[in-house]
């Protein structure tokens, strides 16, 4: 992937800015060809730097998840939950407060799915009042839920609300481009300290 996405295209960039270049002069020529290499390095080392990494993870949890061949429950009581500033297909990011140092993360758009908690379609544009739109049983985020997912992977089949609706509190800025978070983790730390758990765990995983 590193390759594809690096050094054949780069190389085939500066082949066709050098092309273009030539066009205007042999100094432009020589830049777009120089860019397109410039390119091709930048996609490599993101290969290898992160790309590869992650993936390398990605594919061993779904293996260990394959091999287990195991759902998990989780069953959940909270009183505080923290949305966190993210964007694509993270969003929403949630940190739920479990007590006892600590910390429920979940992300993903899979948390904005009716089907997610068995729930009809929604009317309309649903009701803004609930995070994920959904009127009771089904709103959530909820003090009380159970969380069916792959222990390896995170990967979430449904959520099952079992208490009352949980106000977010006001997003937070504590997600870093680099982090890698599965879509349900439970993370060492507290929720008053979002940044430096987060942050923690990360670096925990990188071995830095």
């Amino acid at each position: 992937m590193a390759l594809t996405f690096g050094i054949f295209p780069g190389f085939a960039l500066g082949l066709v800015g050098g092309w273009l270049g030539g066009f205007v002069s042999p100094d432009a020529a020589t830049w777009a060809r120089y860019i397109g290499w410039l390119v091709g390095i930048i996609g490599l080392t993101y290969g290898i730097v992160w790309y590869w990494p992650n993936e390398r993870r990605r594919r061993q949890q779904a293996d260990a998840d394959s091999t287990d061949t195991v759902v998990e429950e989780l069953t959940v009581n909270s009183s505080r939950v923290i949305e966190l500033f993210c964007l694509g297909s993270h969003e929403p990011c949630l940190v739920f407060d479990l007590g006892g140092n600590q910390l429920l993360f979940l992300h993903g758009q899979w948390i904005r799915w009716e089907s997610t908690y068995g729930a009809p379609d929604i009317v309309d544009d649903g009701n803004d009042d609930y995070l994920n739109l959904l009127d009771p049983p089904y709103s959530f985020p909820s003090d009380s839920f159970v969380v069916t997912r792959l222990p390896n992977s995170g990967h979430v089949f449904g959520i099952s609300v079992t208490g009352d609706y949980l106000a977010v509190d006001d997003p937070i800025d504590a997600l870093k481009p680099e982090y890698d978070f599965n879509y349900c983790e439970i993370i060492p730390g507290t929720i008053d300290s979002i940044p430096d758990s987060l942050r923690a765990e990360h670096q925990r995983r990188r071995g830095t």
